[in-house]
């Protein structure tokens, strides 16, 4: 004979394991993680959107605890108060943040517990207020995510619709710039020979720079031989001579403002001088001067029978010079002593001038020319007055009629 199971037994051994089961599970979740627990209120100043009562509290990503409850902050409805409790040997300190994270972008949110300071107090211990210790939590990542997207996606819309209505107001003149551009790639087109000649002139440029550069390279080098060449000792004389010269300059600087004064004076001056110069008499005596000069050009036979004519005109002052002084002493122990006296003086400023004459001093050539020829003539005619009657002279009679001739 089978035995059979009462379907009560096993129907109520079937519900007391488990019942044993949930009581272990609810025991583990409370008593079974770390022994005594502490409480703590985490303050939100943000939207805690997704995190509600159960949610896990973690410390440097190692779950220690869970919220417990939550409401708004009795005197300000702005902030969030979630209760937390957590392991007690939790290292709570008073630097520690809290900020609400999530596993992936969209998963489950949760309380992150960061660290502070190794050395810093433990919060429990330095709290001295009513209540559970209070930690302020920073603004959440992924809600500081969702603001910024929101802004952006914010400006971007503004943008967009800007660059819209700039499109919309200026389609005509968009139109033109693109037929623009297509009209100038198309000449570059054509033109595709002339600017691949155009490159091949620039790489040759390039390449003579090189040269260039090699040379400059070159003449640097040179320039470093020749400066190692220099002594030291002539760059330091040079130097010690250049300090003595500027030296002196500072020793003389009173001279030296004054004869700035002056040439600043005399530049002055000259430029007032400058000013007052008439630029079309200037432009005259200059047309004047080429005009004679001109002249004298187209005069070369005239002016070269000038100076021969002088020259004659000079020689004939020597003869007649000769002829007086041969008279002269004719007559010097006789009584016509005003008369000779004044012949000898004529005959040596005849004589005088004959040597300048004969000389570089042709000054108003012309001029003096013409007063020779007068006083010759006289002279030709007192000379015969002589050889007519030479006893008037002797007997110093004043009927002999003077020569009053140009003299110089």
């Amino acid at each position: 004979m089978e035995t059979r199971a009462s379907p009560f037994i096993v129907g109520l051994f079937t519900l007391g394991t488990l019942f044993a089961a949930i009581a272990f599970t609810y025991w583990y979740s409370r008593f079974g993680e770390g022994g005594p627990e502490q409480t703590y209120r985490v303050i939100f100043a943000d939207e805690v959107t997704g995190l509600g009562v159960g949610a896990p509290v973690l410390f440097n990503g190692i779950k220690v605890g869970s919220v417990e409850d939550m409401n708004l902050a009795p005197d300000d409805p702005t902030q969030i108060v979630a209760k937390v409790t957590v392991s007690a040997s939790t290292p709570v300190r008073v630097d520690t943040r809290a900020q609400i994270q999530s596993q992936g972008f969209t998963g489950v949110p949760f309380i992150q517990l960061i660290s502070g300071r190794p050395d810093a107090p433990e919060l429990t211990q330095a709290w001295g207020g009513d209540g559970d210790p209070i930690i302020y939590a920073d603004a959440s990542t992924v809600q500081s995510i969702i603001d910024r997207a929101q802004s952006l996606m914010t400006k971007l819309d503004t943008a967009v619709t800007r660059v819209d209505d700039i499109l919309a107001g200026n389609q005509a003149g968009i139109n033109n710039s693109i037929r623009n551009i297509e009209k100038f790639s198309a000449a570059l087109a054509e033109r595709s020979d002339a600017i691949g000649s155009f490159m091949d002139d620039a790489a040759a440029v390039a390449r003579r720079l090189n040269s260039l550069g090699e040379k400059l390279e070159g003449l640097s080098t040179s320039l470093q031989e020749r400066l190692d060449v220099i002594s030291p000792d002539s760059v330091r004389e040079t130097v010690e001579n250049v300090k003595t010269f500027t030296a002196g300059l500072a020793d003389n600087t009173d001279e030296l403002k004054a004869f700035i004064h002056d040439a600043s004076a005399a530049a002055k001056q000259l430029a007032a001088i400058a000013d007052k110069i008439d630029p079309t008499a200037i432009e005259t005596s200059v047309k004047n001067i080429e005009s004679f000069t001109s002249s004298l050009g187209g005069r070369e036979e005239q002016i070269g029978k000038f100076f021969d004519d002088a020259a004659a005109v000079a020689a004939q002052f020597r003869e007649t010079a000769g002829r007086i002084d041969g008279i002269v002493s004719g007559f010097s122990e006789s009584k016509g002593g005003s008369l000779i006296t004044e012949v000898t003086a004529a005959a040596k400023s005849f004589r005088k001038l004959s040597d300048q004459l004969s000389g570089k001093g042709l000054r108003n050539l012309e001029s003096l020319v013409n007063d020779g020829r007068r006083t010759l003539a006289t002279i030709d005619r007192v000379m015969s007055s002589i050889e007519r009657n030479p006893s008037r002279f002797l007997t110093g009679s004043s009927q002999v009629r003077e020569s009053s001739g140009n003299r110089r």
